[in-house]
């Protein structure tokens, strides 16, 4: 995330969310992961989407020439694409916590 404006923007409203919910400020998790699900497709470019596909195919790819997952074994496949397609999902929201905790002054 480059557009400081927008990251502002979004611990602004993170923020309002937060005090909404507690009655004052902090920097709160959950709730800023929930934020990122809502958005996260409108900061994901289609250049990253692609480089995400790409990344894990040659992932599945290395685990099945290394023998942790076997050629025919379409559900291994399914399974471990699923585990690093949640990963890389988790890598996303945590990349957006950490581009709001560099902004993050508690009021």
């Amino acid at each position: 995330m480059k557009d400081v404006a927008r990251i502002k923007r979004e611990l602004a409203l993170i923020r309002e969310r937060t005090v909404e919910a507690q009655g004052y400020d902090s920097f709160k998790e959950p709730l800023i992961f929930d934020r990122a699900s809502e958005i996260m497709e409108e900061l994901v470019t289609p250049e990253m989407e692609a480089r995400r596909k790409r990344l894990l195919d040659v992932a599945l790819q290395m685990m099945v020439s290394q023998g942790a997952i076997r050629k025919g074994d379409d559900r291994g496949v399914a399974d471990v694409r699923n585990r690093f397609e949640t990963t890389f999902h988790r890598g996303r929201l945590s990349g957006f916590r950490n581009a709001l905790e560099l902004f993050y002054v508690r009021r």
